[in-house]
């Protein structure tokens, strides 16, 4: 049967308005799974939660419910995930000892930058004192025990406690190197000195009745000609002799006519009558001494 040409173009609109009515959505995901229109500004792949992170924050539109561990602003203050509910608390660990704090605490989704799982930590401003640290005689409860120095100290030895570093006054007089042995063996090192608060402290402490008067400290040159002084551990301080330099700025006591000698191994003498002044000493003279834990 041959078609008019007017009855022919009337038969193709009415099936291409057929088709148009029939045809599914080009694009199943321009919906949520509720039914309801997406967000056109969130990526077609998102999840849920990342669509509502890209939405907008608007209070208006918020019913506040307890915040959770999800990605969404659940009580509506305009921030995600924080003091969730099913959160985690985390132990904050400022002296970097491993330990974390029991009063210092945060509960997140993560675990943040600077906090632990466990806590235990009963000084976290000393990174000597926390729960297994090894007790020692230095003014500081270092394994969290509840008591102070509560192991026996070397006779003629007493611990006392500065700006959280631990301190052992001997007034037995030795050698350095005797001095510097007595330190290791109760785990200690011979003090290093590294401000002036530090250095008052120590000339307060030993000068006070009772006290050991002029101590060993930990400084030391080798009479190699280099000129360097160095703590015991490792530490340069000073270079030189009178006129030398601190190394990078670091503090040194000596008196106005000190050091004065480089020429065989020499070590540092903390002078009472000097206010816990410095000055340079044969390593083989007798002297108290002082170890720090550090």
């Amino acid at each position: 049967m041959r078609l008019v040409p007017g009855l022919r173009r009337t038969l193709a609109a009415l099936l291409l308005c057929a088709c148009a009515q029939g045809a599914p959505d080009p694009d199943p995901r321009g919906s949520d799974a509720g039914g309801g229109p997406r967000d056109a500004s969130a990526p077609l792949d998102a999840t849920p939660a990342e669509a509502d992170a890209q939405t907008p924050f608007d209070a208006a539109d918020c019913t506040p419910m307890p915040e959770r561990c999800n990605g969404r602003d659940d009580d509506c203050d305009g921030r995600i995930d924080e003091d969730a509910t099913d959160g985690t608390r985390y132990h904050r660990d400022l002296d970097g000892d491993g330990w974390g704090s029991d009063t210092n605490t945060i509960v997140a989704c993560s675990r943040p930058d600077g906090a632990l799982d466990r806590g235990g930590d009963c000084d976290d401003g000393s990174h000597v004192v926390y729960p297994d640290s090894r007790e020692t005689c230095d003014g500081l409860d270092n394994d969290c025990s509840g008591g102070i120095d509560d192991v026996p100290c070397p006779t003629g030895c007493r611990g006392v406690a500065f700006g959280g570093h631990g301190y052992m006054f001997c007034s037995a007089r030795v050698a350095w190197a005797a001095a510097r042995d007595a330190c290791i063996a109760a785990g200690m090192r011979m003090v290093r000195v590294d401000t002036a608060a530090e250095n008052e402290f120590l000339f307060a402490t030993a000068s006070a009745a009772g006290g050991i008067g002029d101590h060993f400290l930990g400084g030391r040159v080798e009479g190699d000609g280099s000129g360097r002084w160095r703590w015991a551990d490792g530490a340069d301080f000073w270079a030189g002799v009178l006129g030398g330099s601190a190394v990078d700025g670091r503090y040194t006591g000596w008196e106005s006519d000190k050091p004065d000698s480089n020429a065989a191994p020499r070590c540092t003498v903390a002078r009472a009558r000097e206010m816990g002044r410095w000055y340079d000493a044969s390593c083989d003279t007798a002297q108290a001494y002082v170890c720090e834990r550090y």
